[in-house]
């Protein structure tokens, strides 16, 4: 027996024991005074113009919240709007800039392809118009040998 209670008294000692003090929240009361007479608690204490203003501050609190979350969910809501309207505006500007330019090359190609038509055609008539190599090839050749022997014949009778 005399064990159990050291050891009961030695769990006791080594074991800290915990104490907690209870939250002690009060509902908020309001005590009229009168003049001279003493506050049943510490605090502060309002004159009724002064507790009409805090009673006002706190009702009109949460419509003056509502208007604050209301004008900046407004003013995000035209910034948005804005910021849209200019991208949609910028790619407006630069789809018809984009046409211009394609039309623009569209053009250039058709009359760059026009001119290589013509060109063409124009070699093609003049390679028509000309006479054909063969027969200046040939006319050359005749008219090289008549003159060779033209000129052997010549130097032959000279020299007799």
């Amino acid at each position: 027996m005399k064990k159990l209670i050291a050891c009961i008294m030695i769990a006791s000692l080594s074991l800290p024991s915990l104490a907690y003090a209870a939250d002690t929240v009060t509902d908020a009361v309001i005590s009229p005074l009168k003049k001279s007479q003493p506050a049943p608690f510490s605090g502060v204490l309002f004159n009724p113009r002064a507790a009409a203003s805090v009673a006002t501050e706190i009702s009109t609190l949460s419509d003056r919240i509502n208007l604050e979350v209301k004008k900046a969910v407004t003013e995000t809501a035209a910034k948005k709007d804005f910021i849209l309207n200019e991208s949609t505006a910028q790619c407006t500007a630069d789809k018809k800039t984009m046409q211009a330019t394609s039309s623009a090359s569209t053009d250039k190609i058709k009359l760059l392809e026009k001119d290589v038509k013509a060109s063409r055609k124009a070699v093609k008539d003049a390679e028509d118009a000309a006479p054909s190599r063969t027969l200046w090839m040939s006319l050359g050749g005749v008219g090289g040998v008549l003159v060779t022997i033209a000129i052997v014949f010549g130097v032959n009778r000279a020299s007799k």
